[in-house]
Parts: C-alpha cells; sequence; structure tokens
C-alpha cells in the first residue's frame, strides 16, 4: 500500500462566493488557526518525507493576508505547492510576484457563461461573476513567470449540458480536472436536488467535452466514487478530515497529538488516490532545484 503526497490544506471556511454545490463550509468548525499556528501546521507537514506537495485551498484561501508567506515556507522546505482559487481576488501581478513560491495555480471554473456562474453561486453577493478575460489574464501571467496553470470544474445541473472546450483551450491548463458535483452530509447534502447529476449526464458531460480538446491538455474525469476517501486533508481547525463515509470525520488537532497519531484518525483509499490521477509528474517550468 502506497501513501498519499499531498495534502489539502484547508485554510479557512471564508468565500466570498455562494457555489450551491460546496462542500467545504465546515460547518462545524468553530474557529480557524491564526497565523502563528497556521506556519507551526505547515512546518510540521514539511518535516514529513512522504509530502511532496501542499494543495492550499479553502473556503477561498486568497483571503488568508500571509498566503504568500505561507506559500514561501512550504516551498523553502522543497515541497511543490499549490494554489486551487476562484481566482476573483489575485491579479496578474499577484501571480508573477508569488511565482517563485508557487508550482501550480489552479483556477476554479465551471462556465464560460456568465449566466451560470450566477445561478450556481459562482458570484459574489451583488452577483458579479469573474469574466473569462480575467482567466485568460491570470493564464497569460502563469506562462509568463512559469507557474503551471490547472482548471477544476465541478459540473452539476446548472452546467452540465454546456461545453467548454474552446474556454479550456485558450486558457491551455497542463490539466484539466472534470468533478461529479459531490454530496456530504452536514454540508451541501441539504441542497442536494438542486445540483446533483446522475452518472449517464455525467459521463456525457466528459464525452462532449473532449471532443475538440488539445492534446497537450490533460483532462482527468473524477466522479463522485472516486472522490470519496482519496484525498488527505487538513481543515481550518488543523484537523485530518475524511468523507470516506459520506460525511466529514474529523481527527484531534495535528499539533496537539502529533501528525501520526491524527492521521491514523481518517481514512484514505491510496487505490483511489492512483485512478483520479492524484500521483503525477509535472513538466515544472520553474524552481529547478
Amino acid at each position: 500500500m502506497g501513501t498519499i503526497s499531498t495534502i489539502n490544506l484547508h485554510l479557512t471556511s471564508r468565500c466570498n462566493y455562494s457555489c450551491k454545490f460546496c462542500f467545504a463550509h465546515f460547518a462545524e468548525v468553530k474557529s480557524c488557526l491564526n497565523s502563528r499556528e497556521r506556519e507551526q501546521l505547515i512546518i510540521t507537514i514539511c518535516n514529513r518525507p512522504e509530502i511532496k506537495k501542499i494543495n492550499f485551498v479553502g473556503g477561498e484561501p486568497t483571503l488568508i493576508t500571509e498566503l504568500s508567506n505561507l506559500l514561501s515556507l512550504a516551498h523553502s522546505f522543497g515541497k511543490k505547492t499549490s494554489l486551487t482559487t476562484n481566482g476573483s481576488l489575485i491579479s496578474p501581478d499577484w501571480v508573477r510576484k508569488n511565482a517563485s513560491a508557487l508550482n501550480i495555480l489552479t483556477l476554479s471554473i465551471d462556465s464560460s457563461s456568465n449566466q451560470t456562474k450566477r445561478l450556481s453561486g459562482r458570484c459574489d453577493r451583488l452577483e458579479r461573476v469573474l469574466n473569462n478575460e480575467h482567466y485568460y489574464l491570470l493564464a497569460s501571467a502563469c506562462k509568463e513567470s512559469g507557474v503551471n496553470l490547472k482548471v477544476n470544474t465541478v459540473v452539476s445541473r446548472f452546467n452540465v449540458n454546456e461545453r467548454m472546450t474552446d474556454l479550456i483551450n485558450r486558457l491551455e491548463p497542463i490539466r484539466w480536472k472534470v468533478f461529479q458535483a459531490l454530496t456530504v452530509e452536514g454540508e451541501n447534502s441539504e441542497y442536494a436536488s438542486g445540483f446533483v447529476i446522475d452518472d449517464a449526464a455525467y459521463h456525457s458531460y466528459i464525452k462532449r467535452n473532449k471532443e475538440g480538446l488539445a492534446p497537450s491538455i490533460c483532462m482527468i474525469a473524477e466522479d463522485s466514487r472516486l472522490m470519496r476517501g482519496s484525498y488527505l486533508m487538513v481543515n481550518p481547525e488543523g484537523c485530518f478530515f475524511d468523507n470516506s463515509r459520506g460525511r466529514y470525520t474529523v481527527s484531534q488537532p495535528i499539533t496537539n497529538v502529533g501528525y501520526s497519531k491524527a492521521r491514523a484518525q481518517v481514512t484514505t483509499d491510496y487505490d483511489k488516490f492512483i485512478l483520479r490521477g492524484g500521483l503525477y509528474s509535472l513538466s515544472i517550468r520553474q524552481h529547478q532545484q
């Protein structure tokens, strides 16, 4: 049995968007770690040789004011760093300034249609959406500064009949991860009937969007079964958690009880991690060490 080598570090439960399918509200989290506690947690994680990459996620991680320092801290340990963001709070200049400590920028983009973005909640409280031009500018900054671009798309009832291939081809990400909308009890299950799609609809979306996709872009289809239990995740309180049972199981705080003890309190499936393409080699355009 292998070891999952990537950690998804959820820095915050806060977000400036209100995606209706979101499963990262962390309803039971009472408070987030402070700056010093986040740094200590990252040091603890980085001291684990089996961990090769840290993916900074949320909520919306760019709401954390010290994010740049955290990226630099992880990078100083020789870890690959990844940031998953809706992109609304960062600029091309931000990408350029952080390029030395950022290996992968992952943009969460579910549609090329502003109407669909609003319907799904991929917008702020005033229903302002991020126009595709902003995505293009961020992608261009990634290319200029040597940051690998990735795109995450959640397929739900809101976008299941759409074709996003033209947008993806223009962005030219190294990977396009396409998720089937996932239900997690206590997080988004109350609204599941409004966004869940069946397997047939999901696979129809995959087939439609593969047609005409540039050969250089690797599409990874990840259905809801593969998502369950295949991620090593840490919540905003600094605890491991897993979704293998359809709801979150949470460990004791890592920095209180130690990494190994906390890690043993959650379940992960390495085979699923491999099946969903979790282990892959990047043609890193920068940071050659």
